[in-house]
């Protein structure tokens, strides 16, 4: 690939990010008019989620893992174990 290429492609990506950044910027103003709260509480709050939701599917994975392990697969297995 020519080196110019390569700086254009550069060029647009970084052009593209920017007009991404600003997009989302402007949905993070609509939805905070729209809940009537800043812009930090709602970032806090999505960021809260995103790492609950984070750690909830690394404790499921190695739950599964270890079910699995012991042969429970099903909602069937499970209910036999706790009946």
């Amino acid at each position: 690939m020519p080196r110019w290429a390569t700086a254009r492609s550069a060029e647009h990506a970084g052009r593209l990010a920017a007009l991404q950044a600003l997009h989302a910027l402007g949905v993070l103003d609509a939805a905070s008019r729209e809940a009537g709260t800043s812009r930090s509480e709602i970032v806090r709050e999505a960021l809260r989620r995103y790492f609950m939701l984070r750690e909830y599917r690394v404790l499921r994975a190695e739950l599964v893992a270890e079910a699995e392990a012991k042969g429970i697969i099903t909602d069937e297995d499970v209910f036999d174990r706790v009946s």
